[in-house]
């Protein structure tokens, strides 16, 4: 009579875990959260300005590039880099980025004051929501150029500008 007693209870303790387990079973996540989006930056559907566009993904410094590559999924929103535009490569030191294009980033660049500040700062922005990079170097295979359209000094590293984005209402 002891041991039914003593099996019984192992049951229901057994039954109980079970229980216990069942009613705090959640689905596995997925392994792409809320929290893993991250910004990158296209112009205006008029040009004047730079619009955010957010992206689901690991911010990466390679998927914001691409992402700006790809051009914006938000209709009303403008690609900033050229058409026919690849991205070599990219290296990161200290908090300094490197990007290195190929030539069609200058070739097929459309020109304009306007035009040129939307593509580099596009960039910049995008690449600056990443705390890890402060300032961006701008080369075209493998060298540094003076200018995209010749309107802005590209032998600086170059910083975020926050006055080309949109103000949001």
């Amino acid at each position: 009579m002891k041991i039914k007693r003593l099996i019984a209870g192992m049951i229901l303790v057994l039954a109980c875990v079970l229980l216990i387990r069942v009613i705090n079973w959640q689905e596995p996540a997925n392994h792409l959260t809320s929290s893993q989006t991250f910004i990158v930056y296209f112009a205006s559907e008029e040009g004047f300005s730079l619009v955010p566009e957010i992206r689901v993904g690991e911010g990466l410094i390679h998927n914001r590039l691409e992402a700006l590559v790809e051009g914006p999924r938000t209709p009303n929103l403008v690609r900033v880099f050229p058409h026919d535009t690849r991205i070599i490569g990219y290296q990161i030191v200290d908090d300094l980025l490197y990007v290195n294009f190929n030539q069609a980033f200058v070739d097929n660049h459309p020109g304009g004051s306007l035009g040129e500040l939307l593509t580099v700062y596009g960039l910049v922005n995008s690449v600056t929501e990443d705390p890890q990079i402060n300032k961006v170097v701008i080369l075209v295979e493998g060298k540094q150029i003076p200018t995209l359209a010749g309107h802005l000094d590209l032998l600086e590293p170059l910083s975020r500008d926050q006055s080309l984005i949109a103000k949001m209402q």
